[in-house]
């Protein structure tokens, strides 16, 4: 895949140390992460950092490929480079039209992107408050896989496709009738659409990928509920920002929810609560 992307003239930069993995053609989706990432000032914190580690520990993919044109900084990025392997950045700048109709917001920039790079290349897309859970591959022989949040919606949080898959450039296509004004409807109500159409083209994951979904919030975030999350391939964090969510290991500890086993899962290996001096860590 370097090879592929170098002799389209893009030139990825490796941010970190190299480790030999082997391509295992045996499946039709390589084993290649992406993430994206344009300028928009977000602060890449402690959950950020738990994807690319859970990635590092339960993928383990040949190669994870940062795209767009903003490398982060900061304390856990720092952790993220000392510890997770074979991460490149692909300067991409970002869409300002698709099909000649001006793009209003950077997530619809960054939306119109992962198709282009699955298109492209293949992998795994993960939006960065994904949290990996357990190995990918049995999901790697299918064309595509899109997981479904809710009834109305095939989210695009996570795309798990082979090169070229003909869903993404009919979705792609689709384009043409964007409109910048929908936040959610050129994304996951389109796909959901098109899945409708075209299901010979499609897997889809009914609760192994997105759920809690954002409907159901209380199941990850609420004080002492914990939602069976085993048999999930990941979990998709969704809305950080409205919730009290860790920003360091010391709160992890003590916070008693679905989305504090799963974090304690990656970090500690463990999800069991860990006792520690003074009042608990609260949702």
């Amino acid at each position: 895949m370097l090879q592929e992307m170098r002799e389209c003239g893009v030139e990825p930069r490796l941010l970190t140390r190299a480790v030999p993995r082997p391509q295992n053609t045996s499946y039709v989706v390589p084993n290649v992460i992406h993430y994206i990432r344009y300028t928009n000032n977000v602060t890449f914190e402690f959950q950020h950092y738990l994807s690319y580690r859970s990635v590092q520990l339960f993928i383990r993919p040949r190669y994870i490929f940062l795209h767009g044109d903003s490398i982060p900084d900061g304390e856990w990025w720092q952790k993220t480079l000392a510890e997770v392997d074979n991460l490149y950045h692909v300067y991409r700048k970002q869409p300002k039209d698709v099909h000649g109709t001006p793009i209003q917001f950077i997530q619809h920039s960054a939306d119109i992107t992962r198709l282009v790079v699955l298109i492209d290349y293949g992998g795994i897309y993960i939006d960065d408050d994904v949290l990996i859970i357990r190995s990918f591959d049995p999901l790697r022989n299918y064309d595509l896989t899109l997981g479904r949040p809710v009834k109305i919606a095939l989210s695009n949080g996570i795309i798990i496709a082979r090169k070229g898959a003909l869903f993404l450039r009919i979705w792609l296509e689709n384009y043409r009738n964007y409109n910048p004004k929908s936040w959610g409807g050129n994304s996951v109500a389109k796909g959901s659409t098109l899945g409708k159409l075209f299901p010979h083209l499609v897997h889809v994951e009914e609760q192994s990928l997105l759920h809690p979904s954002w409907q159901e919030s209380p199941l990850m975030f609420s004080h002492r509920r914990h939602y069976n999350w085993t048999e999930n391939y990941c979990i998709h964090i969704y809305f950080e920002n409205h919730h009290k969510i860790p920003k360091i290991p010391e709160q992890l500890k003590s916070y008693d929810n679905t989305l504090g086993q799963v974090m304690r899962h990656i970090y500690y290996g463990n999800s069991s609560l860990i006792p520690v001096p003074g009042p608990p860590f609260r949702p």
